[in-house]
């Protein structure tokens, strides 16, 4: 077993083999007890946030993030980020620390000697896969009278009973992801929740806004100009259009877009698939942006009127700068409600037979970016 994935091999291994005498075990040592909410908000000073996954992820999250530092003015948190998503969080000064999870066993123990030392009241498991790790985690974070809070999974409450001592009962897919997490705060301390409390946001540093600025000057689109984001990318094949898809797309919305302008948004491995996208558009109003910063992107996307993306980060990205959008989504993906935009004008399209979003009609595509393009101008 190599160390870098001892630490995850052994939480597996736990959920797998004699899960009563393991978890029983563990129990005797953990000594989790339950905790009474609603919490009292005046004893907690430190909270630490688990959100070390995927970028979409995080930006959803900064809505539950933003809702604590409003409602607990004063209070020191930190977050835990992966190694792609921290770059959300990386302008924003409401964090004490921002602390990176690596894969590495040396590194998860470098981690627990880094964060312990903080001794958090409260620990929010964000995480809402390969819970028995992230319970793991939350117990070597922080002490035994911390409080450690996840989403109630009803099936397996006496197991995660070890690993925490705070279970929110929420239904799955009936709120977007921001609402949810943010449903799962108010919860904890008891506030009334309302959907207009909530702000998704990514602050951007200067460098970022110049970038986005020099690329759009440099194609003579103009400050206040409206300019369409065509993302292409969305990291899994099953969330992506075809090279011809994307064509027929965006051939049969060229009358509609005839006097706007259209960014296609690539990452660097799909820079060759926009380029031959680009091969048979009408020259001049289509251009290509990528860039390994995705705070760059998220500057672009915050000039745009309007969003067209599959499911994937994009589209929150959009929700944050409050852009219009149309959606693509599969079935293959749990819980598709959960990862709808938030707070925005928006239209989306699921493929049938929970197949992968190519199997949409183009035709339904066009209507829908056409419906959206006309709510935006009516």
């Amino acid at each position: 077993m190599t160390e870098q994935n001892w630490f995850r091999k052994f939480a597996r291994q736990i959920e797998s083999i004699n899960r009563k005498i393991t978890y029983g075990i563990l129990r005797l040592f953990l000594r989790n007890r339950p905790h009474t909410i609603p919490l009292d908000s005046t004893k907690i000073q430190r909270i630490l946030l688990f959100r070390y996954d995927a970028i979409g992820d995080m930006v959803v999250t900064t809505a539950a993030m933003d809702l604590l530092h409003k409602n607990l003015p004063g209070i020191e948190i930190d977050v835990i980020c992966s190694e792609y998503n921290y770059h959300i969080v990386r302008h924003n000064p409401q964090f004490r620390n921002i602390f990176i999870h690596k894969k590495r066993l040396c590194d998860i123990l470098s981690l627990v000697r880094q964060v312990r030392k903080y001794k958090y009241d409260a620990v929010f498991c964000f995480v809402l896969f390969k819970t028995t790790y992230a319970g793991l985690l939350a117990n070597m974070l922080a002490g035994r009278q911390s409080s450690k809070i996840t989403i109630l999974f009803e099936a397996r409450k006496k197991l995660y009973d070890v690993f925490f001592n705070v279970h929110i009962p929420l239904e799955r897919d009936k709120y977007t992801m921001a609402e949810l997490q943010a449903r799962m705060v108010c919860d904890v301390f008891g506030w009334n929740y309302t959907a207009d409390i909530l702000t998704i946001s990514i602050p951007l540093g200067e460098s970022n806004i110049d970038n986005a600025n020099t690329f759009l000057e440099a194609h003579q689109i103009p400050l206040h100009s409206p300019f369409i984001v065509y993302n292409i990318s969305a990291g899994r094949e099953y969330r992506e259009f075809s090279i011809e898809k994307s064509r027929e797309i965006l051939m049969q919305c060229a009358e509609i877009f005839s006097s706007v302008p259209v960014v296609i948004i690539a990452i660097e491995k799909d820079v060759p698939k926009a380029e031959k996208i680009l091969q048979v558009l009408p020259q001049g109003k289509y251009f290509i942006f990528n860039s390994n910063d995705i705070l760059d992107i998220c500057a672009v996307v915050s000039r745009s009127a309007m969003v067209i993306s599959p499911d994937t980060s994009l589209v929150h990205i959009a929700s944050a700068y409050k852009k219009p959008t149309v959606a693509f989504y599969s079935e293959m993906t749990t819980y598709i409600y959960e990862w709808m935009p938030f707070n925005v004008p928006y239209r989306f399209l699921v493929a049938p037979n929970k197949l992968e979003i190519e199997h949409i009609p183009t035709a339904e595509c066009v209507y829908e970016i056409q419906a959206m393009w006309g709510e935006i101008h009516s």
